[in-house]
């Protein structure tokens, strides 16, 4: 009984303990990014930060000089933008208001919709005397042909 217990326990072992192969797999882990690659990462990092703080001492103070010289003039080109803006947005509320303007309006389209009116009728009018025309002539047509034919 002992044998099997300890040969259950070796299969156990074999089957479920992966410690020794973790161990493996953590050293060649360790072995990859800490001694091949000799603190690269680090040296980056610095390289980095050593950029960063050239940058802040030169460039923002640059940045700044350039944005007081050019934003008094972008704002005063918004300025002129925004007057001329609203002398268009006056002019159109000055139109809109007028009394004449809409009268005129109203007029032209009273006027629009009786000479449609008027098109239209007579349309149907010249469509109904080409009917009656075509039968009148169809009829004489047919009659002529008759007296032909006798």
């Amino acid at each position: 009984m002992s044998d099997i217990s300890k040969d259950i326990g070796t299969i156990w072992n074999r089957q479920f303990d992966h410690r020794s192969f973790l161990c493996g797999e953590i050293s060649f882990m360790l072995q990859e990014f800490e001694q091949k690659r000799n603190d690269t990462e680090v040296d980056y990092l610095f390289k980095a930060i050593e950029n960063i703080t050239d940058i802040k001492d030169t460039e923002v103070d640059r940045f700044k000089q350039a944005v007081d010289q050019a934003l008094p003039e972008t704002n005063n080109e918004l300025q002129k933008v925004l007057t001329v803006c609203n002398q268009f947005v006056d002019v159109e509320n000055k139109y809109k208001e007028s009394e004449y303007l809409e009268s005129a309006k109203q007029q032209r389209k009273i006027e629009w919709e009786t000479f449609m009116d008027y098109i239209t009728t007579s349309y149907s009018e010249i469509n109904s005397l080409a009917e009656n025309k075509s039968e009148s002539l169809q009829k004489l047509y047919s009659e002529i042909e008759k007296k032909l034919h006798i």
